[in-house]
């Protein structure tokens, strides 16, 4: 088998892409959502839920405390809040 030639490293200016507001953000070459599009959906339950249990079959605490310690320790802006 012959060796990928697919790099696992992201190409994302990250730091450019979090200094963007909405307003910067180029959505010319999405289609307008219209209300037909919104009547036409398909919600598909339990799809959630059940990658949700998967994942949390293959997790540990362990593993959630060490992903949570990257996590910054700021509040959430106001729009974020529950």
């Amino acid at each position: 088998m012959s060796k990928s030639t697919i790099s696992n490293k992201s190409q994302t200016d990250w730091e450019r892409l979090a200094a963007m507001g909405d307003d910067d953000i180029d959505l010319s070459d999405i289609p307008e959502l219209t209300p037909e599009m919104f009547a036409k959906a398909v919600v598909k339950r339990g799809l959630a839920e059940d990658y949700l249990e998967m994942r949390a079959q293959r997790g540990s605490k362990e593993k959630f405390l060490k992903a949570m310690s990257k996590v910054a320790k700021v509040e959430p802006p106001d729009y974020d809040r529950l």
